[in-house]
Order: C-alpha cells, then sequence, then structure tokens
C-alpha cells in the first residue's frame, strides 16, 4: 500500500485504491481545508456534511485529497440520483453543475 502524507502535518492525504474509507486523519485536513458543503452557495459546515468521492469509486475513483469534498445530505443526492455531476479544480475547490452524465 501507497500513503501519500501532508509534508507539514504528517495527515494521510492519499491511500489511492487500497481503501474506500478515508482514514481518519484525512477526514479532520479535508474538514479543515472545506470549512463547508463545496457545493456552490452552501454554508452547511463540514462537519455536518458527507465526504462524497468526486469521481464514483466504482468508476475508478481514488481516495485523496483531489477527489475527495464534502457535500450536505442535500447536495450528495443531487450527485447521486440526478445528472447533477461534480467537478473539482486542482485546488480543490468543488463546482456542482448540470452535467449529464455518459
Amino acid at each position: 500500500m501507497r500513503i501519500l502524507t501532508h509534508a507539514e502535518t504528517g495527515a494521510t492525504l492519499s491511500v489511492g485504491r487500497d481503501s474506500y474509507v478515508v482514514p481518519k486523519d484525512a477526514r479532520r485536513w479535508l474538514q479543515v481545508r472545506d470549512e463547508t458543503c463545496r457545493a456552490v452557495g452552501c454554508s452547511k459546515p463540514a462537519s455536518r456534511c458527507d465526504i462524497d468521492h468526486t469521481v464514483w469509486w466504482h468508476e475508478g475513483g481514488v481516495t485523496n485529497y483531489n477527489n475527495l469534498a464534502h457535500l450536505c445530505q442535500k447536495h450528495h443526492t443531487q450527485k447521486e440520483e440526478t445528472d447533477w455531476t461534480v467537478t473539482q479544480a486542482p485546488a480543490g475547490d468543488e463546482t456542482l453543475a448540470a452535467i449529464p452524465r455518459g
């Protein structure tokens, strides 16, 4: 197993495809980074949100900080059950966009 850690804090940033489950220290790091649901205009605190794989795990997504972000239940459901999809910029900024899947 290869693990990527933050140079200063030692927090786990990536476990790649080795685990779907987000490690505890990565959860804390993501909560500090995200602060709120990453959907545009949503202010639900990250502590009350789900951590979502931006590229779905079953479609080859990895468990790393560039593919993980907090989504509140409303926006997580919107992503999962509609044609809305999520994109994430390299800096971790995430946007819900009305882009049909497939």
